[in-house]
């Protein structure tokens, strides 16, 4: 069974990378552009989500730890593909293509991992939840609600990067990263107050 503040860890380990990018990215860092600060971030953020990702994940699914690293594995590769793409589609700068391609990396951990190492190959599933917006017991809702937390407020960031203000975290993809950091966090405590909430009633029924 899936325990949904297990899973509310993985996204509040999401925050690491949003922090470090604005630490690292201020004025009076000495750290000039946004690759340069995003890679600090990730390198301090992917490798500890990615474990915590495996080990978690295998306790939630109950399944073997290999089959769930391979399916971490595969949610990062392809997750990571597929955000590129999608980002750069939607007029992600060409010249920031490292910065790209790392926030790529930073949104298949939030959102591609989790989804394929509980849904894996069940189109059914993905279906439901993501387009017919059903949801079956608190693992789904967790998942449905932090993803589109995540998109949703990553893409109303975005927005900011085409204010003329010329502040320093306008600069693509910072608001983009803290936007789906947020917003994935947001999702998955409006999902937790909604499984405290079912939990209650069907106590007192």
């Amino acid at each position: 069974p899936m325990i949904p503040f297990e899973f509310a860890a993985l996204s509040a380990a999401g925050l690491a990378a949003p922090v470090c990018l604005l630490i690292t990215h201020s004025p009076g860092s000495g750290v000039r552009f946004p690759e340069e600060s995003l890679s600090v971030a990730m390198g301090f953020e992917a490798p500890a989500l990615l474990l915590l990702s495996t080990v978690v994940l295998h306790r939630l699914t109950n399944t073997s730890l290999l089959s769930t690293g391979l399916a971490v594995w595969c949610g990062l590769v392809l997750g990571t593909l597929f955000f590129s793409a999608l980002f750069l589609v939607a007029g992600a700068p060409l010249k920031s293509l490292d910065s790209t391609l790392t926030f790529a990396v930073h949104a298949a951990l939030l959102i591609a991992v989790p989804c394929c190492a509980l849904l894996r190959l069940s189109s059914s599933r993905w279906y439901r939840i993501f387009c017919l917006h059903r949801t079956s017991g608190a693992g789904e809702l967790l998942l449905h609600h932090s993803v589109y937390g995540a998109l949703g407020l990553g893409w109303a960031a975005s927005c900011l990067v085409l204010l003329d203000w010329d502040a320093w975290w306008q600069v693509w993809p910072v608001p983009s990263v803290c936007g789906l950091s947020l917003g994935h966090l947001a999702g998955t405590c409006v999902a937790l107050q909604r499984v405290s909430t079912i939990a209650k009633q069907a106590k007192e029924t």
